[in-house]
């Protein structure tokens, strides 16, 4: 007995969703914690599944290797490649991505990117914490980690309505954190 095997639909696929590199900027409400890290990383996983690619990669399970050339980068074939923070990519490997990436230069059946970060990204370029020419590779879509529950799937309704540009680009919406109420009573769950 075999398996099932589960595709996207042609019409729900939006095989163009991460045609140029993306970046999820989320922008704290108050101190973040772990469990955003893992919000993202779900956010990024939903939006992979929207797209005919057929890997999803963390970087950071990457072998060196995988970043010696330009190359090497393009060979990688047809996967998503997760920046869980942005800021954290080695220096020479921004460079290598920024140069496989540079010009719309990476080919569909290349990987593409979604990466995320917590600081705007223009203060990680001031820093020298991310290089300019490797911030200019990103389509950036803003995300509020404010105080009000959006379920994944409507956060990533929101991006791919955004990149298809539904919906203002410069229009915030919650991500996590609980709703808003009355009064001050820490929520229930039941």
């Amino acid at each position: 007995m075999t398996a099932p095997v589960q595709t996207v639909p042609e019409s729900e696929s939006n095989s163009g969703l991460l045609e140029k590199p993306l970046l999820l900027q989320t922008i704290p409400h108050n101190a973040s914690s772990d469990g955003d890290a893992i919000a993202i990383d779900r956010v990024a996983v939903d939006l992979f599944n929207k797209t005919d690619l057929w890997f999803f990669v963390n970087i950071e399970d990457l072998h060196a290797d995988a970043f010696a050339s330009v190359q090497s980068i393009k060979e990688l074939g047809r996967m998503c490649i997760f920046i869980r923070n942005v800021a954290s990519v080695s220096t020479d490997r921004q460079l290598r991505i920024a140069e496989a990436f540079a010009h719309d230069a990476m080919s569909a059946d290349g990987p593409h990117l979604i990466a995320a970060t917590s600081e705007p990204l223009s203060e990680l370029v001031a820093s020298g914490r991310v290089l300019e020419h490797f911030a200019k590779l990103f389509r950036t879509v803003e995300l509020n980690a404010g105080s009000n529950t959006g379920s994944v799937q409507s956060v990533v309704s929101f991006i791919v309505d955004s990149l298809d540009g539904k919906t203002p680009r410069s229009k915030l919406i919650p991500l996590w954190g609980r709703r808003p109420s009355n009064d001050d009573r820490p929520p229930t769950f039941h």
